[in-house]
């Protein structure tokens, strides 16, 4: 498919991916067109993929003189209308994003196709704003009572503040017990979240770089394979782009977990990778503006290798 041209600029726009969602990047006037329910899947994915994008954008940004005119739809050549899209914020947080009023997103979009049309210093504004927003909620609770109530204790009644949240008719909380601790743990979670123990990791296959053991996690139903000895990964068809856009605690989890199977020895180094599955030979391929840095696929299965950096400059964002 040919180059479509920018809204504003007139110039060839550069296409490009953030998880699930295919983009086209302005590398003039830094603005990004998304298709049809894009820009609204970005933003509800949380901070952390917006900022990957937003620093993307940035760094291949070159800059130039731009056009005044209206911007007008790349795909239908209409023009397009002003519209706002809103911010997934709870009603009690009060931010504010870039020429926006509170909780929303000012944006261009196409009546035909429902395309939108924003440029980047907007979505770093919607990005700043989601970071305060993320933090307001995720304060601690308040403290409990350093002194016990004697009235309350007497009376042989149990301080609200310190009741069991499921204790009653309430049921209990379901999860997967740690084997070590005991405690309960959400379903698919790599690590016990008391005592850090791994929870999965069973051995399923051999590493296509180093011939170390693959181990299979699971982050919130993305099944991956990880290397015990360089720690690289081994990915299906989509589950980077489903990581990616996780939230910034479990992509954490997901790199705790990698590090906790990674040993750093490896008994050999191919410069050539062959897949593991299909025995092929698997080539360089690009990540889009995700990362500059490349991975390797598999030309019959398509599944994706990615060293032990590139993993987790892509799941921390840095």
């Amino acid at each position: 498919m040919s180059a479509r041209y920018c809204p504003r600029c007139i110039q060839p726009m550069n296409s490009g991916r953030l998880g699930p969602v295919t983009l086209e990047l302005c590398l003039r006037c830094g603005g990004v067109w998304f298709p049809a329910h894009g820009l609204a899947t970005v933003l509800g994915a949380g901070s952390r993929p917006l900022w990957r994008l937003v620093e993307g954008i940035r760094a291949a940004r070159q800059g130039g003189k731009t056009c005044d005119r209206p911007p007008s739809c790349p795909s239908c050549s209409l023009s397009l209308h002003q519209t706002t899209l809103p911010l997934p914020i709870p009603p009690p947080v009060a931010v504010e994003t870039a020429g926006a009023t509170a909780g929303s997103v000012p944006a261009a979009a196409c009546l035909i196709c429902e395309g939108h049309w924003t440029e980047v210093e907007v979505l770093g504004g919607a990005a700043a704003a989601l970071t305060t927003a993320e933090s307001a909620v995720a304060a601690p609770p308040p403290a409990r009572p350093s002194r016990p109530d004697y009235e309350t204790q007497a009376s042989g009644k149990q301080p609200e503040e310190w009741k069991v949240p499921w204790a009653g008719s309430a049921p209990r909380p379901s999860g997967d017990p740690c084997p070590g601790c005991g405690a309960l743990n959400p379903r698919h979670t790599p690590l016990c979240l008391s005592c850090g123990r791994m929870l999965q990791g069973d051995p399923v296959g051999t590493c296509p770089h180093c011939e170390g053991t693959l181990h299979h996690l699971n982050s919130l139903g993305v099944e991956f394979a990880v290397c015990g000895g360089c720690g690289g990964v081994l990915l299906e068809v989509g589950s980077l782009d489903a990581l990616l856009m996780q939230s910034g605690v479990h992509q954490e989890q997901a790199v705790l977990a990698i590090r906790k199977l990674r040993t750093g020895r490896q008994s050999t180094s191919h410069a050539h990778l062959h897949c593991p599955r299909c025995r092929l030979v698997m080539f360089e391929s690009t990540l889009g503006i995700i990362s500059t840095r490349p991975g390797a696929t598999c030309p019959q299965c398509r599944r994706l290798f990615l060293d032990n950096a590139l993993i987790e400059q892509l799941l921390l964002g840095r």
